[in-house]
């Protein structure tokens, strides 16, 4: 009998065992293919809402453009250029294109000349006695070291008028250039504030696969945009604590140590690419130094933002 066991259980056993180990690889190669399919979909998806960040700039560069191409043309025959005339073509840029928080022309002491805002929606030119100097602001100093053709960008802040934060907070991106006539005479700069939260919407609706754990972080690795709300409260309230990389340094200093990748460690699935706003579209755009605000000493990363997504 115990022979008869002992020949049974030498044919079950190797049986047995490539039946388990066959098991085994089954399941091992399903999971790395499901991996596979996981890590390609994140891929994609962070990959189109840096793309969308790149175009949507690329827009915004071509209005501001074409705003002192017209502009500098209307000056030719003058001393100075009409600022009738340039709020008129402000009111109708925005118009058709309702999604600038203000356009407004800045004389070279930093005295607005021309704003035009939107309110209610609608296009509305500021009287002259409610036009500011902005001689302090960190862009007008940035944007009037620009040689002619140069576009000044600048981090994501928020919104500040005579001096202080405009409640409810605005998140404006500010795009400048100079306005040069033809004989080479500065009048100043032409400034764009341009509403962030426009570009988020665009990144998000062709990221919806992955909506709920999508992020957008600016080069400080303050949250842009998060699933979480109180997320984005950290870069509202200038709140270092509340950033990623005080959260996960080691994965922060994975994420920052390239333009685009993936990697997994003990948070999740992370996937990555970075969005340099100052090299869309042009070879004209200026490298701008790191000023005071952002508290960065390199202009690089002060002018990347990363497309995140963890799982």
């Amino acid at each position: 009998m115990n022979s008869g066991l002992f020949a049974w259980l030498r044919l079950f056993l190797p049986v047995a065992l490539l039946i388990g180990l066959g098991g085994y690889f089954y399941i091992d190669n399903q999971q790395t293919a499901r991996l596979t399919a996981l890590q390609a979909d994140e891929s994609l998806n962070v990959g189109l809402g840096a793309a969308m960040l790149d175009r949507r700039t690329l827009v915004l560069l071509q209005d501001l453009r074409y705003q002192v191409r017209i502009n500098t043309i209307s000056a030719d025959n003058r001393a100075v250029p009409d600022s009738s005339l340039i709020a008129r073509h402000f009111v109708e840029l925005l118009h058709s294109k309702p999604v600038y928080d203000e356009l407004r022309w800045i004389d070279t002491n930093g005295q607005e000349l021309v704003r035009v805002e939107l309110e209610g929606g609608q296009p509305v030119v500021v009287a002259q006695e409610r036009l500011q100097n902005k001689a302090d602001r960190y862009y007008f100093a940035e944007a009037m070291k620009l040689a002619p053709g140069e576009v000044y960008i600048s981090p994501v802040d928020l919104k500040v008028e005579n001096r202080g934060i405009v409640v409810p907070y605005k998140r404006n991106l500010r795009l400048a250039m100079p306005l040069v006539g033809n004989a080479g005479d500065k009048y100043g700069i032409l400034v764009f504030n341009y509403h962030v939260d426009e570009m988020i919407a665009y990144m998000e609706a062709v990221t919806k696969p992955v909506a709920d754990h999508l992020v957008l972080l600016n080069g400080a690795g303050d949250f842009l945009h998060s699933p979480n709300s109180e997320d984005e409260r950290g870069f509202i309230e200038n709140n270092k604590q509340q950033g990623l990389p005080a959260r996960f340094p080691a994965s922060w200093a994975r994420l920052i140590a390239k333009d685009y990748g993936q990697f997994i460690d003990a948070q999740g699935l992370w996937t990555f690419q970075a969005v340099y706003p100052l090299r869309v579209g042009s070879p004209n755009i200026s490298t701008i130094r790191a000023n005071e605000q952002t508290g960065l000493a390199d202009a690089a990363s002060v002018h990347r933002w990363l497309v995140v997504s963890l799982l």
